[in-house]
């Protein structure tokens, strides 16, 4: 663990791949799909188990949800594929991923590249404490732990917190502002913020 493009069991990089149709529902799986669900205890999720199924209901958070939508939408509105950086952790794993987005007609294919992979230790870098009452934001692009006013401060602890709620980072949602705009028209960055995001 550790390695760049962490080799998946079949010795190849794992890369998770899946197309949305223009309801962003899930229309095709590929790539390691499979491997994946079944190595992180989804077994209904491989084959057939989500064709059909709307992508939202596997988003945690409205905000979360909103900001995948604005990608989606992005890609099919400019038709330039573009990527972002994500985090994709498990209880004892820390996935450092890449989604990126290409657009053919108005579905998008959505290929989920890990990039970095690494054991989780007790990680607790933010200012919040485990077993804090209150309820504690946290960017469900890169896993930190959110202030009053959207910036992170830190990674959110392992375990210990009783109400997460996900959220977007103003770090992450500048990210998706500086990507490249519409070839038809360079000049009109993509604005976040007129979808609600």
């Amino acid at each position: 663990m550790g390695e760049d493009h962490k080799i998946s069991k079949s010795g190849k990089t794992l890369i998770v791949s899946y197309r949305v149709d223009t309801k962003n529902r899930i229309v095709e799986t590929g790539g390691d799909w499979n491997a994946f669900a079944r190595d992180n205890g989804g077994e209904e999720l491989a084959g057939e188990g989500v064709i059909g199924l709307p992508l939202r209901s596997f988003v945690s958070g409205d905000v979360t949800r909103m900001f995948v939508e604005t990608m989606l939408q992005k890609a099919r509105l400019t038709r330039v594929p573009f990527s972002v950086p994500y985090r994709c952790d498990s209880s004892d794993v820390i996935r450092h991923m890449r989604m990126t987005l290409t657009s053919s007609g108005n579905e998008v294919q959505l290929d989920h590249r890990l990039e970095k992979e690494e054991a989780r230790g007790s990680i607790n870098r933010g200012r919040i404490s485990p077993g804090t009452p209150r309820p504690v934001k946290v960017c469900s692009m890169c896993r930190n732990i959110c202030d009053a006013k959207n910036s992170p401060v830190g990674e959110a602890p392992v375990s210990g917190i009783e109400r997460i709620i996900y959220s977007v980072c103003s770090t992450c949602l500048d990210g998706l502002r500086r990507l490249p705009a519409s070839p038809r028209n360079p000049a009109d960055r993509f604005n976040p913020e007129r979808t609600g995001v």
